[in-house]
């Protein structure tokens, strides 16, 4: 459970830098700002498709390539599910708040 946790917080921390590096890539290429629901479907996109994809290629033993299971990607619980996504709609939503409010339009 704790390797758990730290994973989930570790991605949570990553998920944010790399928001921020994006975030400076797009004031300076002068980029138009996606709107929160933009930016949690691409999220969520990259976190559902290309995860799985990353974990078959990466995390599997070289001779025994699986697919996969959903347990890897969603919780047990649907309660904790539907905060996880509560989670990243509210990141999404101040990412989106603090790019319109702080980088050139």
């Amino acid at each position: 459970m704790p390797l758990a946790v730290l994973f989930a917080f570790g991605g949570l921390f990553a998920g944010m830098i790399w928001l921020g590096v994006m975030s400076g890539l797009r004031a300076r290429r002068r980029k138009p700002i996606p709107s929160a629901g933009a930016l949690l479907a691409a999220g969520l996109c990259l976190s559902y498709l290309l995860l799985p994809l990353v974990h078959h290629l990466l995390a599997t033993p070289p001779g025994y390539r699986y697919i996969s299971t959903a347990s890897n990607f969603f919780a047990f619980s649907p309660a904790l599910q539907l905060a996880v996504f509560a989670v990243a709609a509210g990141i999404a939503a101040v990412v989106t708040r603090l790019r319109e409010r702080y980088l050139p339009a």
